[in-house]
């Protein structure tokens, strides 16, 4: 049951994600999702290896106490990969509203109106 409120609201959060940046909304709630379980994954397999490598081995752990103990690496995972989209997506974002209201000006009314767009 966890795992299935996880996997909404990454889903959730990496939709409104790509809908505010107008990109594939339903591409980027996918990759989220992957992204998840792939972190999950890493994070698994590199709880194994110290176990195996320092510890009692994976004998000592179950299987379900594994699968929690990768969830915060799956989180990290998406938590980052959502923080780098957000960043990158930032400077391609354009206020439509302002746009439309610039359309039939010409370049002194521009200056007036808006100083920030530089032509």
């Amino acid at each position: 049951m966890l795992g299935l409120v996880l996997i909404y609201f990454i889903g959730k959060q990496y939709y409104k994600l790509a809908e505010d940046r107008g990109m594939s909304k339903w591409l980027y709630t996918i990759i989220g999702v992957g992204i998840y379980y792939l972190g999950t994954i890493i994070g698994a397999t590199l709880i194994v290896m110290y176990l195996e490598l320092f510890g009692n081995g994976v004998d000592s752990v179950s299987d379900t106490t594994l699968g929690y103990m990768g969830v915060p690496f799956g989180l990290f995972f998406v938590w980052g990969i959502h923080k780098i989209l957000d960043k990158k997506w930032k400077t391609k974002k354009v206020d439509v509203n302002k746009e439309i209201d610039l359309i039939g000006k010409n370049e002194e009314e521009l200056g007036t109106i808006n100083n920030d767009i530089k032509f």
